[in-house]
């Protein structure tokens, strides 16, 4: 009974969640653009898309996470000592991902991340010249403090309403933090996107950004850049005629 429970709530779950990454896609998206947020409409093509390429950019986070929280939740300290080198390795990598991949800063903030952790194992290393690994990890992790656990964990106390509070706060940070993400992934791929329908309307070059329900967003082209006008068109529009894909080397500079 518990696994049909369990299965009816993922199936339930799973649109939603969906939903979610596709909405928080298609706004990082738009925003990029400077597309209003009332044109967004999420259909289930849009869904697997967006999940699709949610998906592919998050392998590098959850490369990331999954070593972390592995390593650091192991009971040897010399395994553990490794993932204290990924703490700051994480936090740079997620401000990548809300800055749309155009942060010179959190690009910075992860090489320094990389290469205070590059020093940490030459240092080691070093060491390990002399007095063999075992010993040359052994005291990297005393100069970080880490004991080893031996035995059982101990029992953690009921938790207290402070507590229960504190962990609320905290998922809910968590969430929004990846869904700002997940925005970030949009607009990453609005800036980073090359090859659009391009096609003439009025004497004006367009490129078709987005499509919504049964309407196309347009955006203006000047010198093969976007020059930051949005029209809308039904895609039944007799006006789109002649529409070829086009590569544009700098689209996105025109709105930067």
């Amino acid at each position: 009974m518990s696994i049909l429970f369990r299965e009816g709530v993922m199936l339930a779950v799973a649109p939603v969640i969906a939903f979610g990454v596709a909405l928080m896609f298609e706004t990082g998206y738009a925003d990029a653009f400077g597309i209003s947020h009332e044109l967004i409409d999420v259909d289930l093509r849009g869904m697997i898309i967006s999940a699709i390429v949610v998906l592919f950019a998050f392998i590098p986070f959850i490369s990331c996470s999954y070593f972390l929280f592995h390593l650091g939740t192991r009971r040897e300290r010399v395994i553990r000592w490794w993932a204290i080198q990924l703490i700051m390795v994480l936090p740079m990598l997620m401000s990548i991902y809300v800055s749309g991949f155009t942060s010179y800063l959190a690009y910075a903030g992860l090489g320094l991340a990389l290469a205070f952790g590059s020093i940490a194992v030459m240092n080691v290393a070093w060491r390990a010249r002399k007095i063999g690994w075992k010993e040359a990890f052994e005291k990297a992790a005393d100069s970080e403090g880490i004991k080893e656990f031996s035995g059982q964990r101990p029992a953690s106390k009921p938790p207290r309403v402070w507590d229960k509070l504190l962990a609320c706060i905290i998922v809910l940070f968590l969430f929004t933090v990846l869904a700002l993400m997940i925005q970030g992934v949009g607009k990453g791929v609005a800036k980073f996107k090359s090859a659009y329908p391009t096609f003439t309307m009025d004497g004006k070059n367009y490129v078709i950004l987005s499509g919504y329900g049964d309407r196309f967003v347009l955006g203006g082209i000047k010198d093969n850049s976007f020059d930051g006008n949005i029209s809308v068109v039904p895609k039944n529009s007799e006006k789109l005629i002649n529409i070829s894909v086009k590569k544009y080397d700098n689209f996105y500079s025109g709105n930067e």
